[in-house]
C-alpha cells in the first residue's frame, strides 16, 4: 500500500489541468492572478477575439473561484483588463461566463471586457464585482449577493440587465452606462436590496424600461445627467421602493416615457431641478401616494411634457415649483389632489402650467404662492383647488395670470394676499371659499372687493345658482378687522345683487303681471285670477326690497332714515309756514273754531281767515308752530299736540297750496311710520347679531 494519501477529485473546469492549450493571454492572466497584478491586456474594448486577448470564460471563473494548487489567486481577486471574453476564434459559438449559483472567493473585476454571451450571475455570492467599460448582450443576475459593491460604470449592454431580488451590501454603479432593450426592460432590478447608493448619472443612457419596483435602497438614488427612454412606455419605475435618502433626477435628467414612484417612500426629499420628463398624453412623472419625508423640488429648469402627478402623496417638506415649466395642454398639467403638504407650496417665479393645476382636497401646511406664477388653460380650468386647506396665505398677486377659470370651491386658506388685476374675468368661482382674513398689502377698499366678487362666472352671480356665500365671507372679514364701513358695503352690493338675480322676486314681475292680465294662456283662456295675484305679490316684494334698498341700504345706512327725517321736517315746515301764512289751517275742534269765528272775522274782515293769527283765539288756544307740527307728524309715537290742535283745510283744488299741503301731511305721516318701523327692524336686527 503506497504511503502517498490519493489527492481528492475537483469538479471539471475547477482545476488548471482541464484547461488546454493555454493562449497567451491566459498565462498572463494566470500570473497577474497568483501576484496580485491587475492583467492588462488593452485600453480599450476589443472588437474580435485573438491569442492576444481571447480569455476563455470557464478559465475566468475557474479563478474567480479560487484556482488551485498550481494556479493560486492573491487575496486582490480576478483583475482583468481589455478582454475578448467568449469565443477563442471569430466566428466560433459563443461561450457564457456562469457563476450561477457560485460562490466567488475573491473580488472579480473585468474591465473594458467584451462579451459574446449574458453574464450569468444568478444566484451567485461573492465580494464584489466590477464590469466598468465593458460591453455584453446582457446580464443576468437574479438573486445576486454580494458584500460590498457592483459596479457597471460606463458599460454598455445590449438586451436586459436583469438584477431581480439581488442583495449588495454596497454601491450599484451605473454612472455613464448605456443599457438598450428597446422591446423591453433595459435593466431590471425589482425587489434588490441595496445598502449603499445606487448611481445612474453621468450621462448614463437606457433605451426601454429601467425598473425599481419594490427596491430597499439605504443610500441615495442619483439620476443626475442621465436619460431614460422608452416611448409610450415607463422609461423608469420606482414604484414602492423604500429609499433611505434623497432622490436625485436633477441636472440634465431626461426621461421619454413615464417616470414612475407611485407608492414610492423617500425618507429625505425628491430634487428634480432641470429635469426635463416627457411623455405627451401620458404621465410625466407618476408619484401617487408617495411617501416623501423632505421636500420636492420641480424647479430651476424642470420641465414636464405630459401630467405630473402626486395624488394622495405626503411630503414634509416644500413643494417647490418656482420657474417649472409643466405642459399638458387641454389636460392636467400638475395634480396634487389629496396630497398633504407639511411646508409651503411654490407655484412662482416664472411657474408656468399649460393645463389645469389640480389641488383637490390638498392640505398645504404653509403658504400656497402663486406671485408671477401663469396658470393657461383657455376653455377649462387653469388652477383647481375645490376642497383645499392651506394653513398659511394664498398669494394670487404680482404679476399672477390665470387664462381659464380659477376655482376655490369649498377651500380654506388663512390669509387672502392677492390684487385684482391677477385674477381672471368672468372665470373665477368662489362659493365655500374661506379666508380668516385679508392681508394689509391686499385692496380693503369695498368697491375693488366686491369688483373682485363681479368676476365669478355669470352662472353664480344670476338665477337659482347665485353664491351667496362670497358675498357673506367678505362681509364678515372686513367687519372682523375693523373695516365697518366696507363690510357694509358689500352687504349692500349683495342685497342688489340678489335682487337683481330673480332671489328676492323677479325684477320683470310688474311686466309680467301687465302681459297675465290681458294675454291668452296656451290653452285659449285668460291667464287665471290666481296667477295674476301671484304675479302681483313677486313685484310687491321685488318693490319692497328695492325701497329698503334705497330707504336704508337694507339696514346698513340708518343715517339715511335720519337725513331724510330731518330734510322732510326742515321742507315740510316751511310748506306749513306759508300754508298757514294764507289761511289753511285751522283749528281741529268745531267748536272752538265756531265759537272763535265771529271775533276772527272782526280782525281780518269778510275774507279769508288766518286762524293761527286770530288773536282772540290764541289768548286761550296753543298757537301754530310749523316746526313743531312738521316734528308732531314725522315722529309716530311722541306727539307734541301740534297735529291734535291744528289740521289743514282745503278749498276742494288739487293743485292749490291747501290741497298740496293735505296730502304733505297724509305723506309725512306716512313716512314717519315707515321711518319708525324701519328703524326699529334695524335695532332688532343689531340685537339679534350681537346675541348670535
Amino acid at each position: 500500500m503506497s504511503d502517498a494519501i490519493a489527492k481528492p477529485k475537483r469538479a471539471y473546469g475547477r482545476s488548471l489541468s482541464d484547461f488546454e492549450n493555454l493562449s497567451w493571454a491566459e498565462k498572463k492572466l494566470i500570473v497577474c492572478v497568483a501576484r496580485g497584478k491587475k492583467c492588462v491586456l488593452g485600453d480599450k474594448v476589443p472588437d474580435a477575439p485573438t491569442r492576444a486577448n481571447a480569455i476563455r470564460p470557464d478559465l475566468i471563473r475557474f479563478l474567480a473561484l479560487g484556482g488551485d494548487e498550481v494556479a493560486p489567486v492573491h487575496e486582490k481577486g480576478v483583475q482583468l483588463q481589455g478582454a475578448y471574453i467568449g469565443a477563442a476564434r471569430q466566428g466560433d459559438a459563443p461561450c457564457t461566463l456562469s457563476f450561477e449559483s457560485a460562490t466567488l472567493t475573491t473580488s472579480l473585476s473585468l474591465l473594458l471586457c467584451r462579451f459574446d454571451a449574458p453574464v450569468v450571475l444568478q444566484g451567485a455570492e461573492g465580494r464584489s464585482i466590477a464590469l466598468d467599460g465593458s460591453a455584453f448582450p446582457g446580464v443576468m443576475g437574479d438573486s445576486l449577493k454580494l458584500k460590498e459593491s457592483l459596479s457597471l460604470h460606463r458599460v454598455r449592454s445590449i438586451g436586459e440587465a436583469s438584477l431581480l431580488g439581488a442583495r449588495i451590501g454596497g454601491d450599484l454603479v451605473c454612472e455613464g452606462g448605456s443599457f438598450e432593450n428597446i422591446r423591453g426592460n433595459a435593466l431590471s432590478c425589482d425587489g434588490a436590496e441595496i445598502g449603499g447608493v445606487v448611481a445612474f448619472c453621468n450621462r448614463f443612457h437606457a433605451t426601454g424600461a429601467v425598473r425599481l419596483l419594490g427596491l430597499k435602497l439605504r443610500g441615495i438614488l442619483v439620476c443626475t445627467n442621465a436619460r431614460f427612454e422608452n416611448d409610450n412606455g415607463i422609461a423608469l419605475s420606482c414604484d414602492h421602493a423604500e429609499i433611505g435618502a434623497m432622490v436625485f433626477l436633477n441636472e440634465n435628467f431626461h426621461s421619454t416615457g413615464a417616470v414612475t414612484l407611485l407608492g414610492t417612500k423617500i425618507d429625505a426629499g425628491l430634487n428634480c431641478i432641470g429635469g426635463r420628463f416627457e411623455n405627451i398624453r401620458g404621465n410625466a412623472l407618476y408619484c401617487d401616494g408617495a411617501q416623501i419625508g423632505g421636500p420636492v423640488y420641480l424647479q430651476c429648469g424642470f420641465h414636464a411634457n405630459g401630467e405630473v402627478r402626486f395624488v394622495g402623496a405626503t411630503i414634509g417638506g416644500p413643494f417647490e415649483c418656482d420657474g417649472g415649466i409643466f405642459q399638458n395642454p387641454q389636460r392636467v398639467a400638475l395634480q396634487l389632489d389629496h396630497a398633504a403638504i407639511s411646508g409651503p407650496a411654490f407655484l412662482r417665479g416664472g411657474f408656468f402650467a399649460s393645463g389645469t393645476v389640480r389641488l383637490l382636497s390638498a392640505e398645504i401646511g404653509g403658504d400656497l404662492s402663486c406671485i408671477n406664477g401663469r396658470f393657461d388653460n383657455v376653455g377649462g380650468i387653469s388652477l383647481y383647488c375645490d376642497g383645499a386647506k392651506i394653513g398659511g396665505a394664498l398669494f394670487f398677486c404680482r404679476g399672477a395670470q390665470a387664462t381659464g377659470t380659477v376655482s376655490l370651491a369649498q377651500a380654506k386658506v388663512g390669509t387672502l394676499v392677492d390684487d385684482l388685476l391677477s385674477w381672471p374675468r368672468n372665470s373665477l368661482v368662489l362659493d365655500g371659499f374661506r379666508y380668516e382674513r385679508i392681508a394689509v398689502s391686499a385692496s380693503l377698499d369695498a368697491k375693488q372687493r366686491i369688483e373682485w366678487l363681479d368676476l365669478q362666472e355669470a352662472r353664480y352671480l344670476s338665477g337659482k345658482a347665485f353664491a351667496l356665500q362670497p358675498w357673506m365671507q367678505l362681509a364678515k372679514v372686513l367687519r372682523e378687522q375693523g373695516h365697518f364701513r366696507d363690510a357694509a358695503e358689500v352687504d349692500i352690493a349683495r342685497e342688489d345683487r340678489l335682487r337683481a338675480a330673480g332671489k328676492v322676486a323677479d325684477r320683470t314681475a310688474l311686466k309680467k303681471w301687465l302681459r297675465a292680465w290681458g294675454k291668452l294662456g296656451p290653452d285659449g283662456r285668460y291667464t287665471s285670477f290666481f296667477s295674476i295675484v301671484a304675479r302681483l305679490d313677486d313685484f310687491v316684494a321685488w318693490a319692497l326690497h328695492w325701497f329698503y334698498g334705497r330707504f336704508s341700504g337694507y339696514g346698513h345706512r340708518p343715517m339715511r332714515i335720519v337725513y331724510s327725517a330731518l330734510f322732510m321736517w326742515l321742507t315740510f315746515a316751511a310748506v306749513y309756514y306759508f300754508a298757514a301764512s294764507d289761511g289753511h289751517f285751522a283749528p281741529t275742534s268745531p267748536a272752538t273754531a265756531n265759537a272763535m269765528k265771529s271775533p276772527c272775522q272782526n280782525q281780518f274782515g269778510q275774507g279769508t281767515i288766518n286762524w293761527t293769527r286770530c288773536e282772540a283765539l290764541l289768548t286761550t288756544y296753543p298757537r301754530f308752530s310749523p316746526l313743531a307740527y312738521s316734528l308732531d307728524l314725522i315722529l309716530p309715537v311722541a306727539r307734541l299736540g301740534q297735529s291734535n290742535m291744528w289740521t289743514p283745510i282745503s278749498d276742494g283744488s288739487w293743485f292749490s297750496l291747501s290741497g298740496w299741503t293735505q296730502r304733505l301731511v297724509w305723506l309725512e305721516e306716512i313716512f314717519g311710520w315707515v321711518a319708525a318701523l324701519t328703524l326699529g327692524a334695524i335695532a332688532a336686527g343689531l340685537v339679534k347679531r350681537r346675541d348670535g
